[in-house]
């Protein structure tokens, strides 16, 4: 019986022991499932004209401190990640941003494939008859490493 147990003992600190299995899924066609280390957001800097209070925002995406310009948007705001499905916007979506104003909503969110940042950007308007927003690759960024 000692033999046993010390058996089972064993093979419970060889297992403890083994390194953690990585889980890769595929989110999407052409991205990367690899966890993001890098610090990836979009920063809006937003002006409003004086004259007819509408807002112009260029938007920055940021990686590693490092920051490009990508667009320009009437309105912008973060949208958090419990959002993503209203906006159309996949599952591995890293950062996302974007307004209504006027009648009509630009939107942009980021993703990774390879070692870039790829910024996709999707419109729509009160008129639109589309189900969804369809988005179109609007830059890419190298990603950098500090």
């Amino acid at each position: 019986m000692r033999l046993f147990t010390f058996f089972c003992l064993l093979a419970v600190i060889f297992t403890a022991c083994q390194p953690a299995k990585k889980d890769v899924t595929q989110e999407g066609k052409g991205t990367t499932s690899d966890p993001v280390k890098e610090k990836i957001y979009f920063r809006c800097d937003v002006n409003v004209n004086k004259e007819t209070d509408e807002p112009h925002s260029q938007v920055f995406l940021v990686v590693n401190e490092e920051a490009t310009k990508v667009a320009d948007i009437a309105a912008c705001e973060t949208i958090q990640k419990a959002e993503y499905n209203r906006y159309n916007m996949p599952a591995n979506t890293l950062s996302a941003c974007g307004g209504w104003w006027a009648g009509a909503g630009d939107y942009l969110y980021a993703i990774k494939i390879g070692d870039q940042i790829a910024v996709l950007q999707g419109s729509e308007d009160e008129s639109s008859t589309a189900a969804q927003i369809l988005y179109t690759i609007v830059a890419t960024v190298p990603i950098t490493n500090q």
